[in-house]
């Protein structure tokens, strides 16, 4: 009888994640699919209007390396939406 495979593959396919390669890693990163799309947009989108890192943390009550992690798509974004009655 085959034993089921064990170890980080098992996980990678059961939770559906894809490699990336970072720069600064020298190994494989895992992630969802599409997890930095909204970064890619965050980052593009500040650089043609021009504020800063920190303008734009400082506006978001964030700190300047909270948002460069969210900008680089090192640290996943959780947005809440307000409730409206």
């Amino acid at each position: 009888m085959a034993r089921a495979k064990k170890g980080p593959d098992r996980h990678v396919i059961a939770q559906g994640l894809v490699e990336t390669r970072e720069a600064g890693f020298d190994r494989p990163v895992f992630r969802r699919p599409g997890f930095g799309v909204l970064s890619a947009h965050i980052r593009a989108r500040r650089e043609r209007r021009g504020p800063t890192c920190e303008t734009l943390a400082l506006m978001l009550g964030l700190s300047t390396q909270v948002f460069r992690r969210y900008e680089v798509a090192f640290s996943k974004m959780h947005v809440r939406h307000p409730l409206v009655f």
